[in-house]
């Protein structure tokens, strides 16, 4: 069947880009379990005034963009970066992926904050955090995934019109 598939004629340019940032957890979770401590399945090193180091990484393979994030994204994330992607890049497939360089929790979407649930108020103690990542933290993955697939975009345009890529020059101070 996959033979019998239709084949897409694209540049074949391989790119990727990743960026590492601080997701903010919410306040301290005040109705922790005695109990729970033993169930943790995990310590990861974070509080809720450092937050997470979560890294978001996009590779362009061809004419497929895929988008990695880390732990378990609401599907919001996707929906929302497949919807944006093919306008503002010149993507044919967009694939986007969760548990990807670390598993710290669920990121629900902000609209989820307000009906609570386990996702929202009591996973992360199984995850060993300290509570859950602040509201906006899915979002703020999702705003990171689509500048890093645009950028990628306008790095292969660059790279396609025979200019080669070189890191922005620094002024040091120095002759």
């Amino acid at each position: 069947a996959a033979l019998q598939g239709t084949q897409i004629h694209a540049p074949q340019i391989i790119d990727a880009a990743q960026e590492t940032l601080r997701v903010p957890l919410e306040g301290p979770s005040t109705n922790e379990p005695a109990h729970s401590k033993a169930r943790q399945i995990q310590t990861l090193p974070t509080s809720p005034s450092s937050g997470w180091k979560a890294r978001v990484s996009v590779l362009r393979w061809g004419p497929a963009t895929i988008v990695a994030l880390p732990g378990e994204p609401f599907a919001q994330a996707s929906l929302e970066i497949r919807r944006q992607l093919p306008s503002l890049t010149d993507a044919k497939v967009v694939a986007v992926l969760g548990y990807s360089d670390g598993c710290p929790g669920y990121f629900p979407a902000c609209g989820e904050y307000a009906l609570g649930g386990y996702e929202v108020e009591q996973a992360h103690r199984y995850y060993g955090m300290p509570s859950p990542f602040a509201r906006g933290s899915l979002e703020r993955l999702t705003h990171t995934a689509v500048e890093l697939a645009r950028s990628l975009r306008t790095a292969a345009r660059h790279r396609a019109n025979g200019h080669r890529q070189r890191p922005p020059a620094t002024n040091t101070g120095q002759p």
